[in-house]
């Protein structure tokens, strides 16, 4: 019997993939290192408006605080019904909604006009519901060699349409030797541009490795923990209580850790067939990764990611606002 504490009314968070379409080929991603095994799923799928107003509902999820549009494999900006998707949730929900884009596709109408719409949509205390997540890692010469296919002019273009015309915007910007030293002129240039936030990450993900900065040894245990025990982040993700994560083809996952190879392929994981209520109810994948827990081998997802020796791909984060803030891989 599935023991499964959240459930659709109590969720918080709720993250979308889209579409399993997208425009680059960066080394780091699901979609190049798994490009074999994802051969029949890549650019080939969009999450329909009509699935979307039937599954996310505010009466199937009235508790949410923030919608996220950042899946595994996709480009969120590429969906054809994306200024309809958005329109949609912001809408219907009263809450923050973050989209992230590499920027470097579609056309600066639809960024002014998304920028329209982030200055019209406001919360309660008057402040805009959207912000979209600007991943650039670098500039002219350097942001290409990570986002491989991404035009850097282009970008800029699509970041002042959106701005321009109201649009509320983050920069982040992953780290490597090749960009490194270009940090505190990309802040400069976001600051001209308008950007609200300028963050950056270090990366340690395995198939950027020489591309990357530092190494983490992944092995190396927590002597004060029990490497063993599962704090789950589904449960509770950044103060946010509950957490649910949607592929492109509607399989539903408690996170968007477990990738395309170890999440569930069962019917009763996917929204076509159940609605949110039944998965959170009677989900077998739900149940089985929580009875792991109170094993000697929790499921290696969870282990990797939610427990006392667990990890994540993107070390550290230091936002650059006022003052830098550093936060631990734990706290991510």
């Amino acid at each position: 019997m599935n023991i499964w504490p959240i459930k659709g009314k109590d969720t918080e968070y709720l993250q979308l993939e889209i579409t399993s379409y997208c425009n680059l080929e960066c080394p780091g991603c699901e979609r190049s290192f798994h490009k074999e095994f994802l051969s029949d799923i890549l650019n080939k799928k969009y999450m329909s408006l009509e699935n979307i107003k039937k599954w996310f509902t505010i009466n199937t999820l009235p508790n949410l605080k923030l919608i996220s549009f950042s899946g595994q494999i996709d480009e969120p900006i590429i969906h054809p019904q994306i200024l309809d998707i958005v329109k949609y949730f912001l809408n219907e929900f009263n809450v923050n909604l973050n989209l992230s884009t590499n920027g470097s596709t579609r056309n600066e109408k639809l960024f002014r006009e998304l920028g329209i719409l982030c200055d019209r949509h406001r919360n309660d205390k008057g402040n805009k519901k959207l912000d979209i997540e600007f991943a650039i890692d670098g500039l002219a010469d350097t942001n290409h060699i990570y986002r491989v296919g991404s035009n850097f002019n282009k970008i800029i273009k699509h970041v002042k349409a959106y701005i321009n015309n109201g649009g509320k915007a983050s920069w982040k910007f992953i780290m490597f030797k090749h960009n490194q030293h270009q940090l505190h002129e990309a802040k400069k240039l976001s600051d001209e541009l308008g950007f609200s936030r300028f963050t950056y990450i270090h990366s340690k993900r395995k198939h950027s490795e020489h591309m990357n900065i530092i190494k983490i040894d992944n092995n190396k245990k927590n002597e004060n923990v029990d490497n063993k025990k599962i704090n789950c982040k589904a449960l509770n993700h950044n103060g946010r209580k509950g957490w649910l994560f949607v592929n492109h083809d509607g399989a539903a996952q408690p996170c968007c850790y477990f990738g395309y190879k170890l999440r569930s392929k069962d019917p009763l994981d996917n929204l076509n067939n159940i609605s949110i209520d039944d998965y959170f109810e009677t989900s077998p994948f739900l149940n089985d990764i929580q009875q792991s827990w109170y094993t000697d081998n929790p499921h290696p997802t969870c282990s990797k990611k939610c427990s006392g020796s667990g990890y994540r791909d993107d070390v550290t984060i230091l936002r650059i606002n006022d003052k830098d803030t550093f936060y631990e891989v734990k706290n991510r």
